[in-house]
């Protein structure tokens, strides 16, 4: 499925927001951590099945954004493969661009 600039756009101020309601930056450095994808299933997978489920969005979403923006295949669950297409699909310059 084709995203427009806009939806791209919004799912990642979701993610920055979703970073910072979940403490990204006061994260100590480690292997771990340092990867983008593991670090925000780290911060926000609370029951630690490696991946989120809507509860789980719910309590670090934006609100605006839809879940089904980033759950790619439609499972109803957001898992790391689908953080890491998001990461690597988003560009910032489809936030400026009407």
């Amino acid at each position: 499925m084709k995203r427009t600039p806009r939806e791209i756009g919004l799912a990642a101020l979701a993610l920055v927001a979703l970073g910072l309601a979940a403490g990204w930056a006061g994260m100590p450095w480690s292997p771990e951590t340092n990867d983008p994808t593991r670090r925000w299933l780290l911060l926000t997978d609370k029951d630690g099945d490696g991946v989120l489920s809507p509860a789980e969005y719910a309590a670090v979403s934006d609100g605006v954004t839809p879940m089904s923006l980033i759950d790619i295949d439609g499972d109803n669950r957001i898992d790391a493969a689908e953080i890491h297409a998001f990461l690597l699909e988003a560009d910032p310059i489809d936030w400026v661009v009407p």
